[in-house]
């Protein structure tokens, strides 16, 4: 068996699914209840049977990479709103005000056309909504950075350097 084409991270998930530790639980109870190695010998095979074929099955692999997506997009979710909250309150209130509209947008949408789904073109509204927060963002971290700069020390700088560079101040 070639173990560079086997990925630990799938085998690793299907060791914590709740299926698997309740069937070792199980196992384990009914060698208790008998007082016999039997069951955790076949709970052993059990296990070791589940561990080969549930991680090498597409479906589950599918199935960890849509829940790896869902995890990392609510972990930005909430990333986003940890930004959001350290906003001015005028910009707070912009971002707001975005999302809201978004959303009626969507309601609106919902309730004129009795579509459950969203089109892909009105969709887009998460991302822009996203984009603006993100621009708020860095506009907000760059004006912080450029008021922390004390102007005195630049301006120094920059007349040393212009001595340089036109030869009349060698240091």
């Amino acid at each position: 068996m070639d173990l560079s084409k086997i990925d630990f991270r799938y085998v690793k998930e299907a060791f914590k699914e709740p299926l698997n530790f309740w069937g070792m639980a199980g196992f384990a109870v009914a060698a208790a209840f008998f007082w016999d190695v039997t069951p955790l010998l076949l709970g052993l095979g059990a296990e070791g049977l589940y561990l080969v074929t549930l991680p090498a099955s597409p479906y589950y692999r599918r199935y960890i990479e849509r829940r790896e997506r869902q995890r990392q997009n609510k972990l930005k979710e909430a990333q986003r709103e940890q930004i959001i909250k350290a906003f001015d309150p005028r910009e707070r209130e912009a971002v707001e005000y975005l999302r809201w509209m978004k959303n009626q947008i969507y309601s609106n949408y919902r309730k004129f056309t009795n579509s459950k789904e969203i089109p892909a073109n009105l969709q887009s509204l998460d991302q822009r909504w996203e984009d603006f927060v993100d621009l708020l963002d860095v506009y907000r971290r760059r004006k912080h950075h450029l008021r922390s700069i004390n102007r005195q020390a630049v301006q120094n700088q920059r007349a040393k350097h212009r001595r340089c560079s036109t030869g009349y101040g060698i240091l």
